[in-house]
C-alpha cells in the first residue's frame, strides 16, 4: 500500500551524515512513470495525474526542492522538504489546465540523497482540446420526482435547461405528458419556441397536483437545435394519497403518574380539512368506565364547568371544535381505552385516538427533527439534542440509539451513558444530552431517521427525522467570553468572540438543574444574556453560520456552575400537568403557589414570616432572611434566603397553594440547601385552592445542620408551625 507521509527536517544532510557514520546501505529512489502524460483536455478544463516516488533502500530518502516548468501544469502544496523511511512513498499530485487549443510539454523535478541519482526530471506533455462549439444543452435534473403528496395539493419543481455551447440554443415543442390524468403540467406561459443565448439558463417549472391516490407518471419532452441532442425528455413521477377530511392533534392522549382521586385533563383539537360541510355522528369513549371522561368546551383555556357534554352535529369546511378528556383514576393501575369519532365523511368515516393512564414505563421527550442546514463537505457536523424524562416517578430506560436511515451520512458521535452496548437511566424531570453527527458527500438535500428505543410507554421506539444540505465550505471556529460560575437571580453576559460580523449565532440552553425556569434573552446574535436561578450546572451551547449559512462543524458549549453562599437556600418550583400539555405557564394563566418561611413561635402568613407578602426581615439574633425570587404562576422558581441563623435555631418552611384557577392538581417540589449543598428534597400533590403543604423544619448547626420532614396537608392556613 502507498504511503504518503511529510517530515520536516531541520538539516538536509543529516540522513547523509547518518549513512557516513553508521555505514547504511543508501537510500534509493524509484519514480513511478518516469513520464507523466495527461489525457486531452477541453480548453479552461483541469486533468489531474500522480507521480510516486518510493524509498527502495534502507536508508531515509530526503527530497528537496521541487519545481515545474510550463505555468500550465500545476504542482500541488508540500513541505519543503520530504523524508521516507525504507519503502515508504509520496504521491505528488500534478495538473494539466490548458488555456490554448494546442499540445504542451513541460518538467516536474526534484532532487534527493539518492547518491546513484541526485537529481529528477519527469517529462510532462498534453493536448488542450477547442472549446465545444455550436449549441449545446445541459438538463438538470435529468429525471424529476415529486415528494408525496395529498389528493387535491399543489407541488412546484423546476428543471433546469442551460446553453453550454457557443451558439445559440433553440428550444422548440415544450410539452407535458401526461401517462394518467392531469396531474402534470408547467406552469406559466412559456412561447412554443424558446432561445437561450451562449451561458444562458432557463428553469421549467412543472407542477404536481394530483387529484386522485396512487402513483403517477409523465415526461416533460421538447425538441433542441443541438446536433448531440435533437430531442429531450426528462422522466416525471409522484405519488398521492388520500386526505382524511379530519386532522386529530395530538393523536394519543397520555396521563403520566396521574395520582387516585386527582383529575387531569388535556384537549384534542379537531380539524376539518375539506371545504364542505361534515355531519358528527358521534363522539364516544369505548370504555367509559377506565377513568377516563369527555367534554367540550370553546377554548383550551375555559373553566371545564363551563363544557358542553353534548357534540357538535356537524363542522363546517375548514373548522374546528374541542374535545376535553379527563382522566380521575381511583387508584394508580394502569389504564386504556380508545376515543371514537364517527362521520360521514367519503374517504375515512371512523377516527379514533388512545387515551393512557397511568402507564407502566417511563416518559419520553425529544424533538422529533433534527435539521443540519447547510453544512461543509468533507466534514462532520454535530448537534445536540436534548433527551428528557418527562414523567414524575419513573425512571425513563433508553436501550437502544441507532441511526436506521441515512447512515452513509448521519450518526451518533456521543450517545447516553454507554449506549449502545447497555441501557441508559435517565431520572425523572432529568435530562441527557445525545450528540448526532452529519458528513455530508454531496450537494444534494439527504435525509435519515433515528431511533430510540426505550421503556416510554406510549411510544416504545420513538423515530427522528435528521435532515442536511451539503456545501461547499469551511469549519467556523470561535469561543464564548463568559463566566465559570456565578450565584442564583444573576443575568450573566455571554459574548462570541472574536466576532468579525460575518457570521449569525444561535444560542441554546441544553442542560440545566431540575426545576429551573433558566432563559436567555437573546438567543440569536453574537452576544446574549442568561438568567440563572436555582443552584447546579448549566450548559448553554453556541452554533455559528457563515454568510452563506454553513454551519459551524462544533458548536460551542459553555458550562457555567451556579453556587449559593447562602447558610440556607430554599427553592419552590412547581408544575401541572394540564398545564405543561398546553405549553406551559403563562403570565395570567397557570396555578399560583406561595412559598412559606418561619421562625419558631411565628403564625404562617403573620408579619414576622417570609412570603410574597412579607419578602423581607430582619429577625435579630436569628439573622435575616429574604424571598429574593417570587412567581405568580409557576414560570419561575421562588427562592429564599437566610444568613446568619441561630445556632440551635428551628426553622419552619411550607407552599400555600392560593389559587389553582381550575387547572388541575400542582406537583410541587421543595428543594432545602445548607452551606451551598443540597441537603434535602420533597414533593407533594397539592390538589386544591387554600391547600396548605407543611413540608419540614430545618434545625440549624454551623458545623451539621439538619432537615426534619414533616410532610403534612392541611385546609387551614391559619397553623401554628409548633
Amino acid at each position: 500500500m502507498v504511503k504518503s507521509m511529510r517530515r520536516f527536517l531541520s538539516l538536509v544532510a543529516l540522513p547523509l551524515l547518518l549513512l557516513a557514520c553508521g555505514g547504511e546501505d543508501p537510500p534509493i529512489a524509484e519514480v513511478d512513470p518516469p513520464a507523466l502524460s495527461f489525457q486531452d483536455t477541453p480548453v479552461g478544463s483541469t486533468s489531474v495525474g500522480s507521480i510516486t516516488v518510493t524509498n527502495v533502500g534502507e536508508s531515509d530518502l530526503v527530497i528537496s526542492p521541487t519545481e515545474v516548468t510550463n505555468t500550465v501544469f500545476v504542482a500541488t502544496q508540500w513541505p519543503q522538504e520530504i523524508t521516507l523511511a525504507a519503502e515508504e512513498s509520496f504521491v505528488f499530485e500534478i495538473e494539466f489546465e490548458p488555456y490554448l487549443p494546442e499540445d504542451f510539454e513541460g518538467e516536474f523535478s526534484f532532487r534527493t540523497n539518492d547518491p546513484t541519482a541526485e537529481s529528477f526530471e519527469i517529462p510532462l506533455t498534453g493536448t488542450g482540446l477547442p472549446l465545444l462549439v455550436g449549441p449545446q444543452v445541459s438538463i438538470t435534473p435529468e429525471a424529476l420526482s415529486f415528494p408525496e403528496l395529498d389528493v387535491g395539493t399543489i407541488d412546484g419543481r423546476a428543471v433546469s435547461v442551460t446553453n453550454t455551447g457557443d451558439e445559440d440554443l433553440l428550444l422548440s415543442d415544450i410539452a407535458i405528458s401526461n401517462h394518467d390524468g392531469e396531474s402534470f403540467e408547467l406552469a406559466g406561459a412559456l412561447p412554443q419556441e424558446l432561445t437561450l443565448e451562449p451561458g444562458e439558463g432557463e428553469d421549467l417549472i412543472v407542477r404536481f397536483s394530483p387529484l386522485v391516490p396512487g402513483e403517477h407518471l409523465g415526461s416533460l419532452s421538447f425538441s433542441t437545435n443541438d446536433p448531440d441532442h435533437p430531442t429531450a425528455e426528462i422522466p416525471l413521477t409522484g405519488h398521492a394519497s388520500l386526505i382524511p377530511e379530519l386532522a386529530l392533534a395530538p393523536p394519543q392522549v397520555v396521563f403520566f403518574d396521574q395520582p387516585a382521586g386527582t383529575t387531569d385533563w388535556q384537549v384534542i383539537r379537531v380539524e376539518s380539512q375539506s371545504p364542505l360541510t361534515l355531519s358528527i355522528q358521534g363522539v364516544a369513549l369505548d370504555d367509559p368506565g377506565a377513568g377516563f371522561s369527555i367534554s367540550f368546551p370553546d377554548e383550551t383555556t375555559s373553566p371545564i364547568e363551563e363544557d358542553s357534554t353534548t357534540p357538535p352535529t356537524s363542522l363546517d369546511g375548514w373548522e374546528e371544535f374541542l374535545i376535553r378528556v379527563s382522566f380521575t383514576p381511583d387508584d394508580t393501575a394502569p389504564r386504556q381505552t380508545s376515543l371514537t369519532i364517527e362521520t360521514d365523511g367519503s374517504y375515512q368515516s371512523t377516527y379514533t385516538v388512545d387515551l393512557v393512564g397511568n402507564p407502566e414505563g417511563g416518559c419520553l421527550e425529544i424533538t422529533d427533527l433534527v435539521d443540519f442546514g447547510f453544512a461543509a463537505l468533507g466534514e462532520t457536523t454535530t448537534q445536540s439534542v436534548v433527551v428528557r424524562n418527562c414523567g414524575t416517578n419513573q425512571d425513563l430506560i433508553v436501550e437502544e440509539i441507532v441511526v436506521e436511515e441515512g447512515s452513509d451520512y448521519f450518526s451518533v458521535e456521543q450517545s447516553l451513558e454507554d449506549l449502545p452496548t447497555s441501557p441508559a437511566t435517565i431520572a425523572p424531570g432529568e435530562a441527557a444530552v445525545l450528540s448526532v453527527g452529519f458528513s455530508p458527500s454531496t450537494t444534494e438535500t439527504v435525509e435519515g431517521l433515528l431511533t430510540i428505543v426505550s421503556n416510554d410507554a406510549a411510544t416504545p421506539e420513538r423515530s427522528i427525522e435528521l435532515r442536511g444540505q451539503g456545501v461547499e465550505g469551511s469549519c467556523s471556529t470561535f469561543s464564548v467570553d463568559a463566566p465559570t460560575t456565578a450565584a442564583p437571580t444573576e443575568s450573566l453576559s455571554l459574548e462570541v468572540t472574536p466576532d468579525d460580523g460575518t457570521h449569525t449565532f444561535e444560542w441554546a440552553l441544553i442542560d440545566s438543574p431540575l426545576g429551573s425556569s433558566a432563559y436567555l434573552t437573546m438567543p440569536v446574535s453574537a452576544a446574549t444574556d442568561l438568567f440563572v436561578d436555582l443552584p447546579g450546572h448549566y450548559v448553554v451551547e453556541v452554533t455559528g453560520y457563515d454568510s452563506m449559512g454553513v454551519r459551524s462543524c462544533q458548536p460551542t458549549l459553555v458550562e457555567i456552575e451556579v453556587i449559593t453562599e447562602d447558610d440556607i437556600f430554599v427553592a419552590l418550583d412547581w408544575t401541572s400537568p394540564t398545564l405543561e400539555a398546553l405549553g406551559g405557564p403563562a403570565h395570567g394563566l397557570g396555578i399560583a403557589l406561595d412559598l412559606h418561611y418561619a421562625q419558631d413561635g411565628a403564625t404562617w402568613g403573620g408579619d414576622d414570616t417570609i412570603s410574597r407578602f412579607n419578602t423581607e426581615d430582619d429577625w435579630g439574633d436569628h439573622g435575616a432572611a429574604a424571598l429574593i425570587l417570587a412567581s405568580l404562576y409557576g414560570d419561575l422558581p421562588e427562592l429564599l434566603t437566610h444568613n446568619a441563623p441561630q445556632v440551635g435555631g428551628v426553622y419552619r418552611v411550607g407552599v400555600h397553594s392560593y389559587d389553582h384557577d381550575d387547572w388541575g392538581f400542582a406537583q410541587a417540589r421543595i428543594q432545602i440547601y445548607l452551606q451551598g449543598q443540597l441537603t434535602a428534597a420533597f414533593s407533594q400533590i397539592l390538589p386544591d385552592t387554600g391547600t396548605f403543604w407543611d413540608v419540614a423544619t430545618i434545625e440549624w448547626s454551623d458545623s451539621d445542620p439538619t432537615v426534619q420532614l414533616i410532610d403534612e396537608l392541611d385546609d387551614d392556613f391559619s397553623l401554628l408551625p409548633f
